[in-house]
């Protein structure tokens, strides 16, 4: 079972839900472990927390205190197993340090990017797109059907 972390943001007034891969302690600090899969080598073309932004919150929560523990000594791993291009397995293993500064503010930029449409919405209008042709409630959705139509 993965380990849930939550956190409340006052400011926000929302509870904040994490589930790691894996949470472990070492020499006093949280190590945050999160596997990903992939078809080609990793982080070809974009940074890595805008293509993981899982990895983002992460930054956000730990730096934040979540789980606690000496935040000096706590990391963030990334461990892609992908394929090479002969077929052979592979993996790579990437460490983020949440203390960073850099990283705290790219992190924030990202989750805003993601966050802040959202959080001030207020018709919650549906976005057709692509997306529309795999959606479970197509049937009770109008949007998606007329986007789907007009394709």
């Amino acid at each position: 079972m993965q380990p849930r972390l939550t956190a409340y943001d006052p400011e926000l007034d929302v509870v904040l839900i994490a589930d790691p891969d894996l949470l472990y302690t070492r020499s006093g600090g949280w190590i945050w472990h999160e596997t990903k899969t992939a078809a080609k080598p990793p982080w070809e073309g974009r940074a890595l927390m805008e293509t993981y932004p899982q990895l983002a919150f992460a930054v956000l929560m730990m730096s934040a205190g979540v789980p606690g523990g000496d935040p000096r000594r706590s990391l963030i791993e990334l461990e892609v197993l992908y394929l090479d291009a002969e077929g052979t397995g592979k993996s790579r293993c990437e460490e983020i340090d949440p203390g960073d500064p850099d990283t705290r503010t790219e992190a924030r930029r990202i989750i805003a990017g993601l966050a802040g449409p959202w959080a001030v919405d207020e018709t919650y209008a549906p976005t057709p797109g692509g997306h529309c042709g795999d959606c479970e409630v197509l049937t009770h959705c109008a949007a998606g059907r007329a986007h789907l139509e007009a394709q």
